[in-house]
């Protein structure tokens, strides 16, 4: 099922609400992708309980996260260990070794991080430190994400950009930055981050990176922008002011989406 997300670009967060609330679909990734549009409300509440599991919630915690009873959290944690079965074998693969070693390695950047209570007596915190284990051994500390902003960083100093785009801080495997409200220059650095982010660290990786860069004038409410898109500068239409919208090329009712919720937000500021 992970490697299926990947492959055939599925999104996770609808395949594992599909999962969890018995959501029926072909099983097409058309038909798995849809939900995000079809059932929002069930994505939403699934991304909570997966990334509670991921950072070792309980039934319980679920439980309370959804204000639902144990049992029912209960299954919801089966059907999730069932999706993914394979993937628990490899994070007890991972904590196995840690606990054996003490410590555990990035594959990427070969940085070690030391787990000094993985063989704690104490349960509580052998789990933790098993987890941590495993988290680290999955993102790689964050390196690939850390790699790419060096090197746009790199970029945007190189081509004197300095007072125009600042990197902010990075989120998982979000970077964050304040951008001046410049068609040209967004296209410059959507152009830039998607590449810095999707380069293959590797040589013959059999799962390639994925990235998108979203735009607007709060975290909360954001826009996203297409991946390699064509774009174009346009006449104003209806009245909407040219900088107040990214142009591409037949892609008009995008364009006024964007450009209604940048020029809505803007006044709310």
């Amino acid at each position: 099922s992970k490697l299926r997300i990947f492959k055939e670009n599925i999104d996770g967060h609808c395949l594992n609400a599909s999962a969890y609330f018995n959501i029926l679909t072909d099983g097409s990734a058309k038909a798995i992708n849809a939900l995000k549009d079809t059932h929002p409300s069930e994505r939403q509440k699934g991304k909570g309980v997966t990334f509670g599991l991921n950072y070792g919630a309980g039934i319980k915690k679920i439980a309370n996260m959804l204000k639902i009873p144990e049992e029912e959290a209960k299954g919801l944690v089966e059907r999730y260990k069932e999706l993914y079965k394979d993937v628990y074998t490899y994070k007890y693969r991972i904590a196995k070794k840690a606990f054996k070693d003490g410590f555990v390695r990035s594959r990427f950047s070969g940085l070690k991080l030391i787990l000094d209570g993985i063989t704690s007596s104490n349960g509580a915190i052998s789990s933790k430190d098993s987890r941590v284990a495993t988290n680290f051994d999955i993102q790689s500390g964050g390196f690939l994400t850390l790699n790419a902003m060096v090197k746009f960083q790199e970029w945007i100093e190189e081509s004197n950009l300095i007072n125009d785009v600042m990197l902010v801080n990075t989120v998982h495997d979000s970077i964050y930055m304040y951008i001046k409200d410049d068609i040209n220059l967004i296209k410059r650095v959507n152009e830039k981050i998607v590449v810095f982010m999707t380069t293959d660290y590797k040589e013959n990786m059999p799962i390639h990176l994925e990235a998108e860069l979203e735009i607007g004038y709060n975290q909360k409410n954001l826009v996203k922008v297409d991946k390699y898109i064509n774009y174009t500068i346009q006449k104003p239409t209806d009245g909407v002011k040219l900088a107040k919208y990214i142009a591409y090329t037949e892609r008009i009712d995008t364009i006024k989406k964007i450009a209604s919720i940048l020029k809505s937000l803007k006044h709310k500021i």
